[in-house]
């Protein structure tokens, strides 16, 4: 697991979950740069990192690692839809970013945390939506709570969003679909 990239004067890694009888550790939870394992057992393990931990500027970052059971036989996913994207990058959010909740080739920002709860990509964040129809494939980004759920804690001055640079040179119109409610 490697941080290095990340602004910050400290990191701290921990395991949050793992499967009761794994015997996983992190290598070396104090640096940017670790290793956890061994994934010795069948399940999902939660790691998460903390930048600058117990500062005013403190991050974290949490990322899940499945372990399955068995080779799915499963047919795989449909080709993501790129065809009405035109200079925009991952254009209907079909590709998965590194975490989950987050797209691909989108900068996210989310001060509060939001997408460290155990809905992430399932009702906030990237997820197949229940209340809004997709207008060009099955993923759209929610920056809320697609469920409505009341545990949001953001503070004053909390940001969550999604940035993309995009060169607009001899454009002249921008089209986005936007469903907001109270």
């Amino acid at each position: 697991m490697d941080a290095s990239n990340n602004d910050g004067q400290s990191f701290e890694w921990e395991i949050v979950s793992k499967p009761k009888t794994s015997k996983a550790v992190i290598q070396s939870h104090m640096t940017s740069i670790s290793i956890v394992g061994p994934l010795d057992v069948v399940g999902v393990y939660c790691i998460r990192l903390w930048i600058n931990h117990n500062e005013y500027n403190q991050k974290n970052k949490t990322i899940s690692l499945n372990v399955p059971g068995k080779i799915s036989l499963a047919p795989f996913p449909d080709d993501p839809l790129f065809d009405s994207g035109g200079r925009v990058r991952n254009f209907s959010f079909e590709l998965p970013g590194i975490l989950a909740g987050y797209p691909a080739n989108w900068d996210v920002v989310d001060d509060a945390g939001l997408l460290n709860s155990i809905r992430a990509g399932l009702t906030r964040g990237r997820c197949i939506p229940n209340k809004f129809s997709t207008v060009s494939g099955k993923y759209v980004m929610v920056l809320g709570d697609d469920e409505e759920f009341t545990d949001n804690e953001m503070a004053v001055g909390d940001e969550f969003s999604i940035v993309q640079e995009i060169d607009f040179t001899n454009m002249n119109i921008l089209e986005v679909t936007l469903k907001f409610r109270e």
